[in-house]
């Protein structure tokens, strides 16, 4: 979709109430050519979905999801 390059930091008391990390800024600049096919999105999507909404031990649940293939496993 895009290439994501790290800009400046930014320290931790910029922000109110400030997290116990520093941030960073990201800049992205989208491809000329997309890694994913038009017709590939709404499963890329899907994905994308799924690994942010587990924690790290249950992404192979999120990838079994967005392929299908969870219906598939439980048989």
């Amino acid at each position: 979709m895009a290439v994501a390059t790290r800009g400046m930091t930014v320290a931790a008391g910029a922000f109110s109430p400030p997290p116990k990390v520093d941030s960073a800024v990201l800049h992205l600049v989208p491809r000329s050519t997309p890694l994913v096919l038009p017709e590939q999105i709404p499963a890329f999507r899907r994905l994308v979905t799924g690994l942010f909404s587990y924690r790290r031990k249950r992404m192979h649940r999120a990838i079994r999801e967005a392929l299908g293939l969870a219906a598939a496993a439980a048989t």
